[in-house]
C-alpha cells in the first residue's frame, strides 16, 4: 500500500511538470508571435530590383552580397566617367563591370534620350551581356536587371 501511494505521489509531479511544461511552450508560441518583424527578417527585392532586409536577417545570402558587389562596380564605373567627362547629360553607358553585366546612366524620370541607341551600352543591344545596372546620372541605382 505504501508503494502504491509513493508511486502516485510520484506520477502527481510528472503531470504537474508536464502541464507546466506544456504551458511554458504555448506562453512562447504566443510570445513569439507578438514579437516585432524586425527580431526576424528576409531579404526581398524593391522595385528597383535591389535586394533589402525586412528586419535583421543575420547572414546575407550569396544573391545580396553578390549584387552589393555589382552596384559598388557600377558606382565605382559612374565615379570614374563623372571625373572624366564634363557632360554625362546624355547619359552615357559605363559599360562592363562584370561578366554579363553593364552599367548604364540614365535620367530620373526616364527622357527620351535614355531610349536612344547612341547612350545605350552596345553590349547589352547586341546580346552580349544579359543584365545591366541603371543608375542616375547622381549615381544612384535606378534599376537592376
Amino acid at each position: 500500500m505504501v508503494k502504491a501511494k509513493r508511486h502516485l505521489h510520484n506520477s502527481n509531479w510528472f503531470l504537474l511538470g508536464l502541464i507546466l511544461v506544456s504551458l511554458a511552450v504555448v506562453v512562447l508560441i504566443f510570445a513569439t508571435d507578438s514579437l516585432p518583424k524586425e527580431r526576424g527578417g528576409r531579404w526581398v527585392k524593391d522595385k528597383r530590383g535591389v535586394w533589402i532586409s525586412e528586419g535583421e536577417p543575420g547572414q546575407k545570402p550569396e544573391p545580396v552580397r553578390q549584387q552589393e558587389f555589382l552596384i559598388r562596380e557600377a558606382q565605382l564605373a559612374f565615379q570614374v566617367i563623372k571625373n572624366t567627362q564634363s557632360d554625362i547629360s546624355g547619359g552615357p553607358c559605363l559599360g562592363p563591370i562584370f561578366h554579363d553585366w553593364v552599367a548604364d546612366l540614365t535620367h530620373t524620370p526616364r527622357q527620351p534620350v535614355d531610349d536612344d541607341p547612341k547612350n545605350q551600352c552596345e553590349q547589352y543591344q547586341r546580346g552580349e551581356v544579359e543584365h545591366f545596372i541603371e543608375l542616375s546620372l547622381t549615381g544612384d541605382v535606378i534599376r537592376i536587371e
